[in-house]
């Protein structure tokens, strides 16, 4: 379609909170189209009636057949469905699907069960003791009871200098973020979790392969031309065995026994988290300068730092440039009003 807007991968680099909106998206496409033009949610069809939103794209091929858009048979297609041999039953059915939500909107409508009572908790803002008790939970799952309790104590020790809610809010959220970094131990322990393995179960059918790509030696390295970063291709089952040992250790982050200790995103890490914790106690000790909406604004900067390796690292650079004029912002003012 000549009118669709086409944004490149650069745009996404400058501004990490773009979003692509779906109603700008129609409207552009119902001006090309008119009439033709038809919309359709179909991540919340996956999720609401086949229980998982990675059906989407096959539901939209559906609607796309039923449309007269594919020019293949239906035949032809169920056969390719069947030869690609992925949860095949499941595939056909939200092809189906995809095809009676065309067809016939009021019937998929009943079989999203849209009548049935609406949970409003679910919808609710959580408090803060909700997002602090899950954290709790989510650290010591993470390292232990020791490291949680390190998080429940700055929240703690927030409350009490008395910063008002959405910095509190952004300390609850951020340091969270700063101390469960994913790294080697984590990614490991949430391989290892049962419910990864019963997740595949349910979404594949049959004996299934997997591969995994290190980018530690001594599967990867650097490429000798290029000086780039690469990753080696490890078997499923070399993988899985590995991720279950180390697991197990997942105590000795940090450690000098920690082998992943002094790379480079290890040392990002910690960096991170001592200016974080620094920041705390300079909003701590700046809470009478007036400038609430500066001190929040400071302490939400780590849900800015996004990515690994060299994305994570430019991001950090741009948070703490913002920072440091935060920092001055709130000072001079306070020398201002002094």
């Amino acid at each position: 379609v000549s009118d669709t807007t086409v944004v490149p991968t650069s745009e996404f680099s400058r501004n990490p909170d773009w979003q692509l909106s779906g109603a700008e998206q129609a409207e552009r496409l119902t001006r090309v189209l008119g009439t033709d033009a038809r919309t359709l949610d179909a991540q919340d069809l996956a999720e609401k009636i086949m229980g998982d939103r990675v059906f989407a794209n096959m539901l939209l091929m559906g609607a796309a057949w039923q449309q007269g858009g594919i020019p293949l048979s239906l035949q032809a297609i169920h056969r390719a469905i069947e030869l690609n041999g992925v949860a095949v039953a499941r595939n056909m059915q939200a092809f189906d699907l995809g095809r009676l939500a065309l067809a016939d909107p009021d019937a998929v409508l009943a079989l999203t069960g849209e009548t049935a009572p609406i949970l409003l908790d679910a919808h609710r803002d959580q408090t803060l003791d909700d997002i602090v008790a899950r954290r709790v939970q989510e650290l010591t799952g993470y390292k232990d009871a020791a490291y949680a309790d390190r998080y429940a104590r700055m929240i703690a020790r927030v409350l009490a200098a008395g910063l008002d809610q959405d910095a509190t809010r952004a300390v609850a959220q951020g340091y969270f973020k700063l101390l469960a970094v994913k790294d080697e131990w984590e990614v490991a322990r949430l391989y290892s979790k049962p419910s990864f393995q019963q997740s595949l179960r349910d979404t594949f059918d049959g004996d299934m392969e997997m591969t995994f790509y290190f980018g530690a030696w001594p599967y990867g390295g650097r490429d000798e031309k290029t000086g780039k970063p690469v990753k080696g291709a490890v078997t499923g089952k070399t993988a899985m065995r590995f991720f279950g040992l180390l697991n197990r250790f997942r105590k000795l982050r940090g450690t000098m026994l920690d082998p992943f200790r002094n790379n480079d995103e290890a040392k990002l890490a910690r960096r991170l988290l001592a200016d974080y914790e620094a920041d705390i106690e300079f909003a701590i000790a700046n809470t009478q300068t007036g400038k609430a909406d500066l001190i929040a604004e400071l302490l939400n900067l780590p849900q800015h730092i996004r990515g690994y390796g060299h994305v994570r690292e430019r991001h950090a650079v741009a948070a703490d440039k913002r920072r440091q004029d935060l920092r001055a912002d709130i000072r001079g003012r306070q020398a201002d009003a002094a």
